[in-house]
């Protein structure tokens, strides 16, 4: 399969990348001087993703879809389960790592504000870790135009060489509507995060609010599922999710966090 990537395809990805970066910066900046917000659960939002997205979600994928057994093969060439797994580890991962993060070491900042203050640091993050891995599709184009689709496979086992070059080839058809597309992505990601801390917030501090966390894992999960199931429809993929998300953040503020008391009015 011979995959090229287009001038504009990599333009695209590179200045995708950059404005991501830029934008991320600017989101924990701006907060933080307009709000004047603390520092401690912006960084513990920050913290968090990368230790339970990046890191701990890894254990149980690894056997799950990395490892060379019959598990991993089936569910690597199987879509829904694919968008199962990959939707429910995203899920439990980062709506857990919230729970723990606020019913912890963010004991201390009870006022509700700390969950709009942790989502910050949750979303924002992750927005600069996208803008490294669209940075990093840019370099990758460069490399298949100059050496080939194949001399990037290396070590890759037998079994996940298929699911990769699909993934190059969906890489590559992209191009300079991408820009748009993945604004709308990202805005769309940040406003779920601070959609479900608002919820998880309220859940590690009401127990008849409990409920929350689990809705939080489920409506993460079927997110990011519909995102894989729905790869071959860009377009229609991206207005779905910033709509699921704007009416998300909508709820959260209106339903849940307008309802829950500050620290001032607890300790009334």
């Amino acid at each position: 399969m011979t995959i090229t990537f287009s001038n504009a395809t990599i333009a695209a990805y590179a200045i995708s990348g950059t404005v991501f970066l830029i934008a991320g910066l600017l989101y924990f900046i701006l907060w933080k001087k307009r709000t004047k917000a603390p520092v401690f659960p912006i960084v513990t939002g920050a913290v968090t993703f990368l230790l339970f997205a990046l890191g701990l979600k890894v254990i149980p994928l690894y056997p799950l879809m990395m490892a060379d057994n019959a598990v991993s093969h089936t569910v690597n060439s199987t879509p829904w389960l694919l968008a199962l797994v990959g939707g429910l580890s995203a899920g439990i991962f980062e709506e857990t790592g919230r729970l723990l993060a606020f019913r912890t070491v963010l004991k201390k900042y009870p006022d509700k504000r700390t969950a709009l203050d942790y989502g910050i640091g949750h979303g924002g993050i992750e927005l600069i870790y996208s803008a490294f891995i669209t940075l990093g599709y840019a370099a990758m184009g460069i490399m298949v135009n100059q050496n080939g689709a194949d001399a990037l496979l290396g070590n890759t086992p037998d079994y996940l060489k298929d699911t990769f070059m699909a993934t190059l080839e969906s890489k590559a058809a992209l191009g300079f509507e991408m820009l748009p597309l993945g604004v709308m992505e990202r805005a769309g990601a940040l406003m779920i995060h601070l959609a479900f801390s608002v919820m998880v917030f309220r859940a590690a501090h009401d127990k008849k609010s409990r409920w929350l966390y689990p809705a939080a894992i489920l409506l993460h999960a079927a997110a990011d599922a519909s995102i894989v199931l729905l790869a071959d429809h860009v377009l229609l993929t991206e207005i779905l999710f910033i709509v699921f998300a704007a009416v998300m953040l909508f709820i959260s503020v209106r339903k849940v966090y307008r309802n829950t008391p500050s620290a001032q009015e607890v300790c009334a």
